[in-house]
């Protein structure tokens, strides 16, 4: 049975945060089980980091997202529903090509991108490779199921896509426990979990979504238009994926445990967001108008004191977290005070985490590519040095690379902020 139903922006944040609530907490206890089966190891460390790799390639979804639902709310707006299915199965088409292809450049050149972890050996390396080939499935269904959600947030059907957003976190949980409590082979389990995951949601996608439009492949001039203006909106999305993966790069020159406990901190600190996902809203708030500075400028004051209310009781509460949650099993005492360090530490960018997506999200409507692709890739390189001076000069470890997101994303939201005054003085037209 279809559960499509358009919503307005109110009753959809009350739903889907009470389904996303039901979600992210047992997205949150699968890592639970992966800790206390397994704790944080070397196997771990590489499995996050093939994550984290393939998340350089999964920006495709973040651009189609931005691509789409701008175009797609339009068109709703304007009650013009084969226009609104025929750019839907345009885009649709590309998704498919960049399944394919990109599954297909993934394969042949795992081994070249496994060098990102530079502190690494070369046995190392191939273990992190051999995940990055597991996780090829992952990789094509996880483009699908983004893609189908933008479709339903463009008709403003939250709800349906965070049920599936549950469906991710209840199979993955059900595979991860039964798996690591049976075979404990860590190197199959735990990518077969997350491909299992998000294979039956995008069953239940297709399912929903089957009326809407067409799910035959077309290749028309369409598809050519979408190609165009996919590559700048990669650039742009793929800085929010690139600072994870810098982090976990520089992770691999720490001792083993070290990738695994920046992820779960990361995780841990970033739980609010992961509940609300606010980015999923401004997309479709964005698309109808709201882009001037007077009005985008109250809403971020109010995200960022949020913000910063939730960073301050991370903080406070991290230790009794770490300690009620995951110190059972294979967890042990130095994994426990790894993970609390980083998740206070990560706690700290919260409210510009919380409120970047926003603004690049304005630039990314306004076609003001170039700015936010420099502004971006500017955000990536303070990091990296940042990591730096403060692992190999400093020696500050996980602390170094947590500060040194921090400091990236108070250089995202300073510098942002100033472009989208500057662009809105200069003229610079909103063009959903």
């Amino acid at each position: 049975m279809s559960i499509l139903k358009p919503e307005s922006i109110r009753s959809a944040l009350l739903k889907s945060s009470m389904i996303n609530l039901l979600a992210r907490g047992i997205n949150y206890l699968r890592y639970v089980v992966i800790a206390v089966y397994l704790g944080f190891t070397f196997e771990t460390d590489a499995f996050f980091l093939a994550l984290s790799i393939m998340g350089i390639f999964l920006v495709a979804a973040a651009a189609l997202e931005t691509l789409g639902v701008p175009r797609l709310t339009r068109l709703r707006v304007e009650g013009d529903e084969k226009a609104f299915a025929d750019l839907a199965n345009a885009l649709w088409t590309f998704v498919v090509l960049l399944a394919v292809g990109g599954s297909t450049f993934i394969a042949l050149f795992s081994d070249w991108m496994a060098a990102i972890a530079f502190g690494y050996t070369q046995d190392e390396r191939q273990v992190v490779g051999h995940f990055l080939l597991w996780l090829l499935p992952y990789f094509a269904l996880m483009l699908v199921h983004q893609f189908l959600g933008s479709v339903l947030r463009s008709r403003r059907m939250f709800t349906v896509f965070f049920i599936a957003e549950l469906i991710v976190a209840v199979v993955t949980l059900v595979i991860l426990w039964s798996g690591l409590a049976w075979l404990k082979r860590g190197d199959v389990i735990l990518p077969l979990s997350f491909v299992a995951g998000y294979l039956f949601s995008v069953l239940f996608l297709f399912w929903q979504v089957r009326r809407l439009f067409s799910l035959m492949p077309t290749w028309n001039g369409k598809v050519v238009e979408q190609l165009r203006e996919f590559v700048p909106l990669s650039l742009v999305a793929g800085t929010y994926s690139l600072m994870p993966v810098v982090d976990r790069a520089f992770g691999s020159e720490l001792e083993h445990k070290s990738i695994t406990a920046l992820t779960y901190g990361l995780l841990l600190a970033l739980a609010a967001n992961n509940v609300l996902r606010p980015q999923n809203f401004y997309i479709t708030y964005l698309s109808e108008g709201r882009t001037d500075t007077a009005i985008l400028g109250p809403l971020l004051l109010k995200v960022f004191g949020v913000g910063m209310l939730l960073a301050l009781a991370i903080v406070v509460l991290a230790p009794w977290v770490v300690n009620l949650f995951f110190s059972y099993g294979a967890f042990s005492d130095l994994d426990g005070s790894m993970l609390t360090e980083a998740t206070q530490l990560y706690a700290l960018s919260l409210p510009f985490i919380l409120i970047w997506p926003a603004m690049y999200q304005t630039m990314q409507i306004r076609q003001a590519y170039v700015v936010a692709i420099l502004l971006g890739f500017g955000g990536v390189i303070v990091n990296g040095a940042l990591n730096y001076v403060l692992i190999r000069k400093a020696g500050l470890e996980i602390a170094g690379i947590t500060l040194g997101t921090l400091g990236a994303y108070v250089f995202l939201v300073v510098t942002g902020w100033w472009v989208l005054k500057y662009l809105e003085r200069s003229g610079h037209s909103h063009r959903p």
